[in-house]
């Protein structure tokens, strides 16, 4: 079905560069030479189409995250310093040069630091003169979100809607990461130490997204280790009444990861994993689970069969890794477990 979608448009979230990695891991777990092959392909359009556009949703800090981590996971060959040189260079001008970057992940410093995250975890140029740049620019996009999220951390908190990439979950899962690479490590505690206040104030009003904060918060209380944080994850998890999720997000919208029914069962997911029976409403997370991977589970393949038997595409029918079936297909197959009825 996508394979027979000419994509306009080459960016990660939205375009061929998503759609790459998630045909090299269909690949890879079917065998599927017609797979490996269309992959290449996707590769060769990613080069000759090259946008020059810096941010990560459709410009080169995007495609540049995605032939990072196609070398790093051995889809493909080759120096990445060599080939990343003028992404690094692009995004290097642009931190220095651009003087009004916003803080979110599809065009601000958010996704500059996806980017940088991505290329430090590559540990074979450790000691590249590129790596030696990238590590500045890693410290210069971290002291840039620094200055920035005192005063506009009120207005990450949007609590409109359930959305897998929201920027404030998204800044808090980032920081965990950045965390474990072990460079700016104790200017990263010392952030989370001041957006403390911040975070254990913060109540959501979308009972989904008060189970994403607490998921989040979880993973960052591990590196930050307060009692507040803490008693704030078990108040959100109190507060949490599973009844509302059915109401508070389309499940029927299947081929949306972003906002719709599979990046909510991730959420719900990952939250029974990290969490145990000592943690409040644990059963009912479990029960609710239950419930409805029972009652959605046939919209799958029902919605994929829509879309393949018509003969015009369907205007809200998607294929990037945001809101489209290829990050449906990734997330499956990344999280193989996550569909299945407990």
């Amino acid at each position: 079905m996508i394979m027979e979608r000419n994509l306009k448009a080459v960016g990660l979230l939205n375009g061929s560069a998503g759609n790459v990695i998630f045909f090299y891991h269909l690949a890879k777990e079917t065998s599927e030479k017609k797979y490996l092959k269309y992959a290449n392909s996707l590769v060769d359009e990613i080069y000759k189409q090259f946008n020059f556009n810096s941010d990560f949703q459709s410009g080169v800090a995007g495609t540049g995250w995605c032939l990072e981590y196609l070398i790093q996971n051995n889809f493909c060959k080759g120096n990445a310093n060599k080939i990343l040189e003028d992404i690094d260079t692009k995004i290097f001008r642009t931190l220095y040069e651009q003087k009004e970057i916003t803080l979110d992940l599809k065009t601000g410093f958010i996704g500059y630091l996806q980017y940088q995250m991505m290329r430090l975890k590559n540990k074979k140029n450790y000691k590249s003169d590129a790596a030696q740049i990238n590590i500045e620019l890693f410290k210069l996009i971290i002291n840039k979100i620094d200055r920035l999220v005192p005063s506009q951390i009120l207005n990450l908190t949007k609590d409109i809607k359930f959305n897998l990439l929201e920027d404030i979950y998204i800044l808090l899962w980032s920081f965990n990461d950045a965390f474990t690479l072990n460079i700016y490590s104790e200017k990263i505690l010392n952030m989370f130490r001041q957006w403390e206040i911040y975070l254990i104030s913060y109540l959501p009003s979308l009972h989904i997204n008060r189970l994403y904060l607490a998921t989040v918060l979880l993973q960052t209380n591990q590196i930050l280790k307060s009692e507040k944080i803490n008693k704030h994850i078990r108040t959100l998890l109190h507060s949490i009444d599973c009844n509302q999720f059915e109401s508070e997000i389309d499940l029927r919208e299947i081929n949306n990861v972003q906002f719709g029914y599979l990046g909510f069962l991730f959420i719900l997911n990952r939250s029974i994993q990290v969490f145990d029976a000592n943690y409040p409403n644990y059963q009912q997370l479990i029960d609710f689970k239950r419930k409805i991977t029972n009652q959605y589970n046939n919209r799958l393949p029902d919605a994929l069969n829509e879309t393949k038997n018509t003969d015009k595409p369907q205007l809200n029918t998607k294929y990037g890794l945001a809101e489209g079936w290829a990050g449906v297909g990734l997330l499956l197959l990344l999280n193989p477990g996550m569909y299945e009825i407990i």
